[in-house]
């Protein structure tokens, strides 16, 4: 199983999510249960028999080179190493799905420099991945086509040496997502 494969264990009914408790925790700092000084999905996956949990919210737990808070993502559909395996978040799920919903953060827009698709894009202009990241040529002065900031207030453009072209590094609303992990009927 992967993270692209996770199904509700039951239908989510209104009435009864309205009144129970949804606990939210960032797995990366809630506990470490390898004293290694990253939480992980043991961490997270310990305390569940006293905590008496309507639903489960976890903060990103897919693999990040972590430059933008484990949001940049370079594989959708694997947990990274530093919080466990598929096989601990399947234990979590088993332990969690008595009845309970466990919903998983997609960070659907933000795909990291090292995810596959955008390492293909970098292959050149006609590789199939490019279409998926917003790619621009420069100005008459080789400077990026425009003035744009990015999230981190740095320049939202990036410099692709060997296309001659710039990539922009935040995505714009409505592009298409470099992700392929959502299912329907899926809650990720």
């Amino acid at each position: 199983m992967s993270l692209c494969e996770v199904t509700p264990r039951s239908p989510v009914d209104g009435p009864r999510r309205q009144s129970e408790v949804m606990y939210q925790t960032h797995p990366r700092s809630f506990a470490d249960s390898k004293s290694d000084g990253t939480g992980d999905l043991q961490g997270v996956l310990d305390p569940l028999a006293w905590l008496e949990l309507g639903s489960m919210w976890l903060a990103p737990i897919t693999i990040s080179p972590i430059k933008d808070s484990d949001c940049d993502v370079s594989d959708y559909c694997d947990v990274d190493p530093a919080f466990g395996d598929l096989d601990l978040f399947d234990r979590l799920l088993a332990e969690a799905g008595r009845g309970d919903l466990v919903v998983v953060a997609l960070v659907a827009d933000d795909a990291s420099s090292r995810h596959r698709r955008f390492i293909g894009a970098l292959g050149g202009r006609s590789d199939h991945h490019r279409e998926r990241y917003p790619w621009a040529e420069p100005d008459s002065d080789a400077e990026p086509p425009n003035n744009w900031v990015g999230t981190s207030a740095g320049p939202a453009w990036t410099s692709d040496e060997p296309s001659r072209q710039y990539c922009m590094v935040v995505n714009p609303p409505g592009r298409r997502r470099s992700h392929d992990c959502s299912r329907d009927g899926a809650i990720l």
